[in-house]
């Protein structure tokens, strides 16, 4: 068995047939049948059952499967690891909020990023539930995650921003004049609300629903754009993070009469491989907070835009 078999393997399980794998991988159909058959061979087992439309997994296949993806995953990550190391590269492959990123990227850029030219990135911008796995994987560096409540596991945390979730209007909607918002008064309201699993969706509607109120969601979008147009056109009320929107003149945030605050954090793992692009953006964020804790600023550390810490 070598790595190149396991591979070969992995790819007609997720195209579920020969062809498509071959071509895929960019070897003929008798290489990579030979390949499949090598390992069964070798195991005494059957891997697939031969199909007209396809492979299908065996017991044995699915074993197979489920225990090579570490086996790859760790090569692929010991290879990115020492090409790193023996080319002197500064590589950081961080995971992102989908609906924050547009307001944190560019501010990591202006503050940190363009300050080290020599640091590659790499960004996945995807829900917490999906980055985290990935962090456990290895298959990322670091995440910003959102969260109310500390994180379980063996994660560490660094404090990265504390944002506040509310209301957004049209300046032109009844509402936009309030101090704060209740849940009764959206009641009769149409709202556009960010995907199902989405952190903060989870949030809101989990307040509505303790509330006994039922939403009139007219649409959900992750698109930010589009749920500002929405909102602008007083189609509907749409909820994202103050520091989103106050520097627009056509919208206005109004916070929950309970509020909604949230914390940023940049998260890792301690047992795992840290690289020196690891190691600079934890120093730039612990530098921040020791400003912020001093009530200092200026220099390498003086705080974002916003309310990033």
């Amino acid at each position: 068995m070598n790595l190149i078999q396991l591979r070969y393997f992995q790819t007609v399980c997720a195209c579920g047939n020969m062809t498509q794998a071959a071509e895929l991988l960019k070897v003929s159909q008798p290489s990579l049948s030979s390949a499949i058959q090598s390992l069964e061979r070798e195991f005494g087992v059957v891997l697939f059952i031969r199909q007209y439309r396809g492979m299908e997994l065996t017991a044995e296949g699915e074993r197979l499967l489920k225990m090579s993806r570490s086996l790859t995953e760790d090569a692929d990550k010991l290879t990115r690891i020492m090409r790193d190391l023996g080319a002197g590269r500064h590589t950081l492959r961080l995971g992102v909020p989908p609906v924050l990123g547009g307001w944190l990227l560019p501010r990591l850029y202006a503050d940190f990023f363009q300050g080290h030219p020599d640091l590659q990135l790499e960004i996945l911008e995807e829900r917490r539930s999906v980055v985290q796995q990935k962090l456990e994987h290895e298959l990322i560096d670091m995440a910003f995650v959102i969260h109310t409540q500390p994180l379980g596991g063996d994660y560490k945390t660094l404090c990265a921003a504390r944002l506040e979730s509310g209301g957004i209007l049209s300046r032109r909607h009844p509402l936009a004049g309030k101090k704060r918002l209740l849940l009764e008064e959206l009641a009769g309201e149409k709202m556009v609300l960010m995907p199902e699993l989405f952190f903060q969706s989870e949030l809101l509607e989990d307040r509505f629903a303790k509330a006994g109120i039922q939403p009139q969601i007219l649409f959900r979008t992750s698109q930010i754009y589009t749920m500002l147009q929405l909102v602008k056109k007083q189609q509907a009320v749409g909820f994202l993070y103050r520091e989103m929107v106050q520097e627009d003149p056509e919208l206005i945030f109004v916070p929950f009469q309970d509020p909604m605050e949230i914390q940023l954090s940049l998260i890792w793992k301690e047992n795992h491989y840290r690289s020196a692009g690891m190691a600079e953006l934890l120093g730039f964020f612990r530098e921040k907070n020791r400003q912020k804790n001093r009530g200092g600023k200026g220099g390498r550390a003086r705080a974002l835009e916003g309310t990033m810490v």
